[in-house]
């Protein structure tokens, strides 16, 4: 083997070990946001709880403190808009490293892994082929599955936050300027 086909191999052997490396980080940055995201989604969550708790709490007093519900319902739907800001930021970059990672596993370790690759006809719901034991396995995601992805019902969730805090908004103005008798 000549030095000039030696260098060559080299250089392949560590761009291929440096796309290892670049995937494994990738993969994990991808885990730590993931994980991150979903904190964040369960604080928003108690945090709107209590904003709740704390308007039914203004309203059903044997005083009620209408101006402190409508502030604290003004509070939860700012809160709401960062919230979903917060979580399509962190759906963003999550994206950006699937797609980071699955770029690299296609140019450099196609041969090796296919794990993200295939993970785009699975996420269409086509069967995905796959190099086991069980040649007849060939899993695909339901029709169900894939209308109700985790990201669209977060944003359900953070939705129907901001209806409550705006129908508790419309019900103090309607209950301060029309009587209910």
């Amino acid at each position: 083997m000549t030095k000039q086909v030696r260098r060559e191999t080299d250089a392949d052997g560590s761009r291929i070990e440096n796309a290892r490396v670049g995937y494994q980080t990738t993969i994990d940055l991808y885990n730590m946001e993931s994980e991150a995201l979903h904190a964040r989604f369960n604080a928003m969550i108690l945090a709107n709880s209590i904003m709740i708790g704390g308007i039914g709490l203004a309203i059903a007093g044997q005083r009620p403190l209408y101006a402190v519900a409508c502030f604290l319902s003004f509070i939860g739907l700012l809160l709401c808009i960062l919230w979903a800001h917060m979580t399509r930021r962190g759906f963003d970059y999550a994206n950006y490293l699937i797609k980071s990672a699955c770029e690299l596993e296609e140019h450099y370790l196609a041969e090796i892994v296919q794990t993200l690759s295939r993970g785009g006809d699975f996420e269409k719901g086509k069967k995905v082929e796959m190099q086991i034991r069980d040649p007849e396995y060939k899993p695909q995601m339901s029709w169900f599955a894939r209308r109700r992805t985790t990201q669209r019902t977060m944003f359900y969730v953070i939705v129907l936050f901001g209806v409550l805090y705006a129908g508790i908004v419309l019900m103090l103005f309607v209950n301060q300027f029309v009587p209910i008798r």
